[in-house]
């Protein structure tokens, strides 16, 4: 499965850098989708389907930035 890969991967000190794995840019995105949800509709719905349509919405925004990232990587080849 495609999570994206980390949301917040870099940690940068003075004389190192390290990447560390912890919240991946689905999670993030469900959590933003989450929160609109939370602010706009009944709360009162199960949390199993908040829970999947808030992944879904996640899923969906990655599968959408794919689809930018390869229309720009397109048009710049395009122009090459």
């Amino acid at each position: 499965m495609n999570d994206g890969g980390p949301a917040f991967p870099v940690v940068a000190h003075d004389n190192w850098i390290t990447v560390e794995r912890g919240l991946s840019l689905l999670d993030y995105m469900a959590g933003q989708a989450l929160a609109a949800f939370c602010c706009h509709t009944d709360v009162n719905a199960k949390k199993e389907d908040v829970a999947k349509w808030a992944y879904g919405m996640g899923e969906e925004m990655l599968a959408e930035r794919a689809r930018r990232y390869a229309a720009a990587k397109e048009a710049t080849d395009a122009k090459a």
